[in-house]
Order: structure tokens, then sequence, then C-alpha cells
């Protein structure tokens, strides 16, 4: 890894706040949950089926949206958002910038531990004469079904990031509406100035 590759994930992994923002996030939490009430589910074979019919199309909907998101900001825009708060050192703009990133890393690594899984499969697992596989037991099995939880967790916590990039989008358009009701004030306030100064002058 580069020095320039690995400056950019040090500043996206502190911009996010690092395993204290995931360890105390609801979200973190609740995929935990879900994790464990699922465990019928992916200590079976074949559970990638599902993460890798669904994180290839959420993933590209959501580098597409951030896409469409940045074309529509105004630069002017961009500068007030760059702002950093009053009890934050990021400013607003670099926290929703990491937020997504952690969006899309989380995808990409659920999808990609999903890949490997599937790749794997066939050193602890069988197929039946019915075409399905089966596991044959015996430690090999158990570690990859230990991992097969760790990989679960990342695609449940990517579905339940969806979540939390939505909000943070819903902020940004309150932000923009916000932004575009005071200038529409100003330049009312504005109009009127002129009109009154032109009625004067005549």
């Amino acid at each position: 890894m580069t020095h320039e590759m690995k400056s950019i994930w040090i500043r996206y992994w502190e911009a996010n706040g690092g395993w204290n923002a995931i360890a105390s996030s609801n979200y973190a939490r609740i995929a935990l949950a879900f994790t464990a009430l699922g465990s019928g589910f992916w200590l079976e074979p074949e559970w990638w089926e599902l993460p890798l019919a669904v994180l290839p199309n959420l993933l590209g909907f959501s580098i597409g949206g951030a896409a469409i998101l940045f074309g529509v900001i105004q630069p002017n825009v961009f500068k007030i958002l760059r702002k950093k708060g009053v009890n934050s050192s990021a400013s607003f703009m670099s926290r929703f910038t990491a937020s997504f990133t952690h969006f899309v890393v989380v995808q990409a690594s659920a999808l990609l531990a999903a890949i490997i899984h599937k790749s794997a499969a066939f050193f602890v697992a069988t197929k039946t004469a019915s075409g399905n596989l089966e596991f044959n037991g015996g430690g090999p099995t158990l570690v990859f079904q230990g991992l097969s939880g760790i990989s679960w967790f990342l695609f449940i916590y990517a579905v339940m990031l969806t979540f939390a990039t939505a909000m943070e989008v819903f902020r940004i358009s309150d932000i923009l509406q916000t932004l575009a009701a005071l200038t529409d004030d100003y330049e009312s306030k504005d109009n009127s100035t002129k009109t009154h100064r032109d009625s004067i002058e005549t």
C-alpha cells in the first residue's frame, strides 16, 4: 500500500469516528442482533447467495446516487458545508463523505466476503444427490461457519447503513432547502429595497 493510499484510508477512518463510532452505532447493534437471531440461516451452506444477489445492485445504486448528489450541489453551497461545526473538528461535508464512504466500504467488504465464502465452500462441503451443499463437519467447518457469522453481520450492517445514509442525504436536502429559502428571502428584500429606492428617485 502506497503512502498516499494509506493516508486517504486513515483520513476516512478518522473522519468516520473509528472503532468507537462503530461500537456506539445503533445500526451496528441492530445488525449484531439480527446476526444472532439469523444464525440458523448463515450456519447452513449457500447463505451467500442472498448477499450476492442484493449487494451488487445496492453498491451500484449507492455510487450512482453519490455522483448525482454531488453533481447538483452548487460551489457556494460546498463552501458552507465545508465549515466546521461548533463542537466538531470536522466539517459537515467531511462527516457526510466519510459516512457515505463507510457505507460503500462495508457493502464492498460484505460482497467480497460472500464471494470468498462461495469460492471456499467446496473445501468444507460436498454436494448431495439433490444438488445441495452439505457441510462435512469437523474443525475446518466450524472455522468456516464462524467466519460466515462475521460475513453475515457485514451484510446486515450494510443494509442497516442504508437507513443511516438516507438520513444523511435528507439532512443535506434540509440544509439546501434552508439555504434556498434564505436566498429567496434576501433577494425578495433586495428587490423590495431597489423598488422603493426607484420610487423615491422618480
